[in-house]
């Protein structure tokens, strides 16, 4: 009897044994299958690499394409409507509407109506107004403004332009080969830190962490958010790399593009105006000195946001774009500044926007 059993024992063990061998092979197969195929990581399984990788992390899911211009990388698709809920932390949902033109808002014609001065604004996601309402960016505050003020029997439209990632080599791009069709009067490009980075090659960087990730044995945790991680990586590689340069051959990115745009102004009779939101006071004095040179209008928004408080006005810790009031506080600035620098007629100045900031 004690032979038999230990007999079935050995039987039952074995079996357990090839059992386990067969799910452990199960698993292993289906690992590699999912490594070779780049599927690996919770919400991106059927998505190729192009469209896992190909964006800058703008975080703009549903109205964003990949560009044929090899400068533009990434732009707004036409003639959609997002709800959005959030960058890093869930908030409220907003509307995002892009409108034929592939620009943020209502629709405008390409031919500039008669009576009409046309503003562009160009930036990043603080242009764009990432976290609000169509009717909540500082472009839709600033054209009402100026509109409720009746200057010189003018209507005046603002065009935002700004696209979430951008930086200025692409908001400059961006303007010769859709905003400029349609004649503006004034160009205002809101300048943020971190167009110093050169999305081109934060994206050829973040392409090669992952191409290394394919080739490896293993996949990471599944919760992980795939695209973030290698962006987050390569931005960290990129400034690594940066802080050994002198800041001066570091700020080319930002200032080549911004004498393009200067002389665009110049054969294309249009006022410029820089506008800084404030974060680095090495870059506000480079564009500052930029703008004198040339003989720009400048505005640092700085007083703005101590005077005003626009420090707090973010819509969440984890979240530094600004709230509704503080684009309305940016728009005032705008406007008072516009009319300081004598872009618009100084005939206008008894009932413009009263005090100067």
């Amino acid at each position: 009897m004690a032979v038999n059993s230990l007999k079935n024992f050995k039987i039952v063990l074995i079996c357990i044994i090839l059992f386990l061998v067969a799910v452990l092979l199960v698993f292993l197969i289906k690992d590699s299958q999912i490594v070779a195929s780049g599927f690996s990581i919770k919400g991106f399984q059927n998505i190729g690499r192009e469209e896992n990788l190909s964006y800058n992390s703008s975080n703009v899911k549903g109205n964003v394409k990949g560009s044929e211009d090899p400068l533009l990388l990434y732009e707004l698709i036409p003639n959609t409507r997002l709800k959005y809920n959030g960058w890093i932390v869930k908030l409220k949902t907003t509307i995002q509407t892009i409108n034929s033109g592939g620009f943020r808002g209502r629709e405008y014609s390409i031919e500039k109506p008669s009576g009409v001065y046309r503003i562009v604004v160009l930036g990043d996601s603080f242009t764009f107004g990432q976290g609000v309402n169509d009717n909540e960016t500082f472009p839709y505050y600033l054209e009402e403004l100026l509109n409720k003020k009746n200057i010189s029997a003018k209507r005046f439209e603002v065009l935002n332009f700004g696209v979430p990632g951008y930086n200025t080599l692409q908001e400059v791009e961006a303007f010769k080969v859709k905003a400029l069709k349609y004649s503006p009067d004034l160009v205002i490009i809101a300048h943020v830190s971190n167009d110093i980075e050169n999305v081109s090659e934060i994206q050829e960087t973040c392409h090669k962490l992952y191409d290394e990730y394919l080739s490896k044995p293993y996949k990471m945790d599944d919760n992980l958010n795939l695209k973030g991680y290698f962006t987050d990586k390569s931005e960290e590689m990129y400034y690594s790399k940066i802080k050994k340069m002198p800041f001066d051959e570091v700020f080319q990115i930002v200032q080549i593009p911004m004498e393009e745009l200067y002389n665009l102004s110049v054969s294309k009779n249009f006022s410029l105006m820089i506008m800084h939101f404030p974060s680095s006071d090495t870059q506000n004095e480079k564009l500052s000195n930029f703008s004198n040179r040339k003989g720009l209008c400048y505005l640092d928004l700085q007083k703005a946001y101590i005077d005003k408080h626009l420090y707090k006005e973010i819509l969440h810790p984890k979240d530094p774009h600004p709230t509704p009031y503080a684009y309305q506080v940016v728009s005032e600035y705008i406007s008072n500044k516009i009319f300081e620098c004598g872009i618009l007629d100084t005939s206008a100045k008894s009932y413009f926007f009263g005090k100067i900031y």
